[in-house]
């Protein structure tokens, strides 16, 4: 069986979480015998990656006659679109081809004119103003959302999600249920190991307002610092907010806090005690899994209802309701007094993690799957 995915880009497991889901599954199926090709929007064509014409310098139907020459050319079996390409449908693609589309993001909207509120700068205006006019195109946005379930019923043979909690809302929202399967994200599972924890506490992820509530990470820091004057927290990452972040850490004058930039995280899940993620909107919540795999014990906000198949709360880390920051917070210094109370929590996480989110658990899914859609 051959298999192509749809990336923008060829797969670099070290940029973001959807890469390096596609990295994991890529060396499964291969081991497992598929054949994987990929299209992309950018890079380097060879005999497994094709770089789809420049929309700008072809026409739409040349795009599509280079994607079904493809696709016939190779014996193509399944497209698994992970990033919603409308050409990638049965609208111009033969019924004989499979198509699956991936959602990796949280099928609800939270905390949204707060997080952008939250980032207006009088400096900034030009992004500030982009701030506003995302908030006055929400009713756009719901249509086109709309529009984009009808075209799954339509157009698509499996819809994937993260979680079991995400399918009775699309099937509210009109999604055929036999066209909608939860396959959780997978990580690399590694040897249970007793890690030389440092007093670090940690963010990692991109460094934008909305979702992830970045802005938050310094009202953290400011209160714990105070508390415990031999821990650092280091956030892990880049992006367009970073420069208004460190605004704030030096507005509050904030010591033994440090942006790492883009870099490889297990450094940090290795010797980090505790990872926080405080985002008002999340898909799937890859890094606090990768994370846990290291012994970090994670601390959230109710994000995502995924969370709950990632972390069993009070048991494996803390999922605080409501945005309830004085929670938030108190959950942080409760961890960080207590060690054996974190290194029993760690414990629990690591076996839960390696018990569901193993590649080959994970993969028999996805082969299940194909099996079902090729019959």
């Amino acid at each position: 069986m051959n298999i192509c995915f749809y990336t923008i880009t060829a797969i670099n497991p070290l940029i973001g979480g959807v890469e390096r889901v596609t990295f994991n599954l890529q060396k499964y199926f291969e081991q497992n015998g598929f054949q994987v090709f990929f299209f992309h929007l950018r890079g380097k064509e060879d005999s497994h990656h094709f770089i789809l014409p420049n929309p700008d310098c072809t026409t739409k139907e040349q795009i599509i006659s280079f994607i079904n020459d493809r696709i016939a050319q190779y014996d193509i079996d399944i497209i698994i679109d992970q990033y919603g390409n409308e050409l990638l449908s049965h609208k111009y693609i033969s019924n004989h081809v499979k198509i699956i589309r991936c959602e990796h993001l949280n099928i609800m909207e939270n905390k949204i004119i707060s997080c952008l509120l939250g980032t207006f700068s009088f400096r900034e205006l030009r992004k500030s103003i982009m701030n506003c006019l995302f908030l006055l195109n929400t009713p756009l946005r719901r249509f086109k959302q709309r529009y984009r379930y009808t075209f799954i019923n339509k157009y698509i043979d499996q819809f994937i999600v993260l979680s079991d909690t995400y399918i009775p809302r699309l099937v509210n929202k009109g999604i055929s249920r036999n066209k909608i399967t939860a396959i959780p994200n997978s990580v690399n599972i590694i040897d249970n190991y007793e890690y030389q924890k440092d007093n670090l506490i940690i963010y990692c992820g991109r460094l934008v307002h909305n979702p992830k509530n970045i802005l938050f990470l310094p009202k953290v820091w400011k209160h714990l610092s105070k508390l415990f004057p031999n821990w650092t927290m280091a956030i892990i990452g880049d992006g367009i907010d970073r420069g208004i972040l460190e605004k704030k850490i030096k507005k509050y004058r904030l010591e033994r806090i440090f942006i790492t930039g883009y870099t490889n995280p297990d450094q940090y899940y290795a010797r980090a005690k505790i990872i926080l993620q405080p985002s008002f909107n999340e898909g799937f919540g890859m890094v606090l899994a990768e994370a846990m795999l290291r012994k970090c014990v994670p601390i959230t906000f109710n994000a995502t209802t995924a969370y709950s198949d990632i972390i069993q709360d009070n048991e494996s880390g803390y999922i605080i309701s409501k945005y309830n920051e004085a929670a938030f917070i108190n959950k942080c210094v409760h961890l960080m007094s207590d060690e054996d109370e974190r290194t029993r929590m760690s414990d629990i996480g690591y076996n839960h993690i390696c018990a569901h989110f193993n590649m080959e658990h994970i993969g028999r899914k996805w082969i299940q799957l194909f099996n079902n859609i090729t019959k």
